[in-house]
């Protein structure tokens, strides 16, 4: 088997997630007293590593790679704990926070199957079509997810793409954005969209007094474990079906050419119907 090539990238919103520093979490560190005692296991030694020992912070998971170890953090954050990506060496020298990608093929180690995630979403939008399926962690309260929800519609860039939404509240940011979720997960699936709707717009205001089911609160669990596994940055953020992270803006102009390409084909299958081709 080929010796598969890795590239640690540190994410500065990672970095800060866990430091009260300037950007210092990507900072390769180098331990030697981890690796000398030789009677430590390996999971040992990386607990020990002078960067995974700060205050708040807990190893869920040791994987280990060709040239060295990928690391899932438990680290405190707005929305609660959350998981960040680390990469440790080979030797246990060097330290890296932040997503880390196999360049071999370009796609980040610890990915999530979305495909397998999609009847834990709150709800869809869109037509399945040519576009393909894509799936949202978006706050209710967010105004930049509010922005390009607005966009998308007006422009209807979902014709022949499928969009699962999935609420991932920020609560410090947003603190009724939880209750506003838990709400609209109160409702069937095939109401959800509409109830989010007026919900904000403030035509309903009845999540005010709403008091959530333990079934209400398990789904909206499932929901963060989902965005646990992705180690969303932030609302909103979108992901392929092989749960790759995608740029809000190039996610929008590629909807915008799959709608063009949809005009041009059903302009293309109108002129065949009328000459009868």
């Amino acid at each position: 088997m080929n010796k598969t090539k890795l590239l640690a990238l540190s994410l500065i919103t990672a970095a800060a997630l866990i430091t009260t520093g300037c950007g210092k979490g990507g900072d390769s560190n180098t331990t030697e007293s981890s690796t000398a005692n030789p009677n430590m296991t390996l999971e040992q030694k990386i607990k020990a590593l002078k960067p995974l020992t700060m205050p708040g912070l807990e190893i869920k998971t040791i994987q280990e790679l060709d040239d060295g170890y990928y690391i899932k953090l438990k680290a405190p954050s707005q929305a609660g704990n959350r998981t960040i990506p680390a990469f440790v060496s080979k030797n246990l020298k060097y330290v890296t926070i932040g997503n880390v990608y196999d360049t071999s093929t370009g796609k980040m180690i610890g990915l999530v199957d979305m495909k397998s995630k999609e009847s834990l979403a709150a709800f869809t939008l869109g037509n399945p079509g040519n576009g393909g399926k894509f799936y949202v962690f978006t706050d209710i309260d967010c105004p930049a997810c509010r922005s390009m929800e607005k966009y998308m519609s007006e422009n209807n860039l979902l014709a022949s793409t499928q969009l699962f939404v999935y609420f991932y509240p920020l609560d410090q940011i947003h603190p009724e954005s939880r209750l506003k979720s838990q709400y609209i997960m109160s409702f069937e699936p095939a109401q959800r969209a509409a109830v989010a709707d007026k919900v904000k717009s403030g035509q309903d205001t009845n999540w005010k007094t709403y008091s959530p089911s333990k079934e209400v609160i398990d789904q909206m669990e499932e929901m963060k474990k989902i965005a646990d596994e992705l180690s969303i940055q932030g609302t909103p953020s979108f992901y392929d079906e092989n749960g790759n992270a995608l740029d809000n803006d190039i996610f929008i102009q590629y909807l915008m050419q799959v709608n063009i390409q949809q005009r041009v084909d059903n302009s293309q299958n109108k002129d065949s119907n009328l000459t009868g081709k």
